[in-house]
């Protein structure tokens, strides 16, 4: 890997990170700009939360062996974004 494809997805890390911050709910329980992806299940709530749909891209994306720089940085921007919220491991509601 060149210097310049880590410092390309530092930078899109970051663009990513910042756009889903802007877009997403300011703390755990606040709805967002962008409402989240909630799935009624009888009584329950299945919460796909934004750094869950960005791994499964990001694995998608491996085993169809793509590769770029942009792309990966801009979905790991979004899902450690996610991960700053307390509640990033409640799925199930």
């Amino acid at each position: 890997m060149y210097t310049w494809e880590l410092i390309l997805g530092a930078c899109t890390g970051i663009v990513g990170y910042a756009l889903v911050s802007y877009t997403s709910g300011k703390s755990e329980g606040v709805q967002g700009r962008i409402r989240s992806l909630i799935i009624p299940v009888g009584q329950k709530r299945i919460h796909i939360h934004h750094w869950m749909w960005s791994l499964a891209i990001v694995a998608v994306l491996i085993s169809v062996q793509f590769w770029h720089p942009i792309v990966y940085g801009f979905l790991l921007g979004i899902m450690l974004q996610g991960f700053s919220y307390k509640d990033f491991y409640k799925i199930i509601y």
